[in-house]
């Protein structure tokens, strides 16, 4: 026989608030300075990029790249710059998607937008995905790095190109915002990798492109971006967000499990009378 309705119930409301607490979501639209300012800090090229208070987005049109880590302890920057690091513990990720819309302003292979994951305090270890919204081929791509270095005093470079990530999107334009997203996954000692391109409008372009790197850099690390830019072209980077995917605490287990004790005695209960 069924358990009481009550006890129903209240399994699928502790199940449902163990889904939930299994995800942390952090979404950045830029509505104000302080969303850059507090929410991201830069080991290089902090000033050539900047946050457009009229645009509501992050811009950089100065040849080279910029290096933001996302940490939502920041210090605060000045002027329109992102903040330093501090003493503030950074903010560390082990299974998750990261995303942003990113638009640039010509089609030169230059122009890219990149993610940083699985990052450690030192810059050491770690990925960096590379979207390019044109490769010189009239089609995006995506390129995942391995082993990211400080190759750049007190920054992070991109390390060694693991070749076989390399894949194409659907040809795009220019001046025309698009979503990139990676979804990052610890699956056994391995990192699975899954890059996808997106209108704004939420429609996928063209198909996914995963890698799995084997034997990988598992376990929690940081994310950041990494914004390059071909001399005067501008290139905008609006909406950055983290899904993040945790384990629910034990605590949370605990409790379904006796709930779950206290319907299967229910239903014993009845069958007895």
């Amino acid at each position: 026989m069924k358990p009481p309705s009550h006890i129903i119930k209240s399994l699928l409301l502790l199940a449902g608030l163990a889904t939930a607490s299994s995800l942390s979501a952090a979404v950045i639209d830029f509505d104000v300075l302080s969303d850059y300012q507090n929410n991201f800090w830069s080991p290089i090229g902090n000033s050539a990029t900047s946050y457009d208070g009229t645009l509501q987005a992050i811009k950089r049109n100065t040849v080279g790249t910029t290096t933001l880590i996302y940490n939502t302890g920041s210090t605060g920057g000045t002027g329109n710059l992102a903040g330093t690091a501090g003493g503030t513990p950074l903010d560390k990720f082990s299974s998750f998607t990261v995303q942003a819309d990113f638009r640039a302003s010509t089609t030169s292979a230059n122009n890219s937008i990149g993610f940083y994951t699985k990052l450690n305090d030192s810059g050491t270890s770690g990925y960096l995905g590379i979207f390019r919204l044109n490769n010189g081929a009239g089609s995006a791509d995506f390129r995942l790095w391995s082993g990211a270095d400080a190759t750049v005093t007190n920054g992070i470079g991109t390390g060694t190109q693991v070749g076989a990530a390399t894949g194409t999107f659907a040809a795009t334009s220019v001046n025309t915002s698009y979503t990139v997203k990676l979804e990052v996954a610890d699956i056994g000692g391995n990192v699975e990798f899954v890059a996808s391109l997106w209108t704004i409008g939420g429609t996928q372009i063209g198909s996914s492109i995963s890698y799995t790197a084997v034997g990988g850099t598992i376990g929690d690390g940081q994310v950041g971006m990494r914004l390059n830019s071909n001399f005067t072209d501008t290139i905008r980077m609006d909406n950055f967000g983290i899904t993040a995917t945790t384990i629910p605490e034990p605590s949370t287990y605990a409790v379904l499990g006796g709930l779950a004790a206290l319907g299967l005695a229910a239903v014993r209960r009845r069958r007895v009378c």
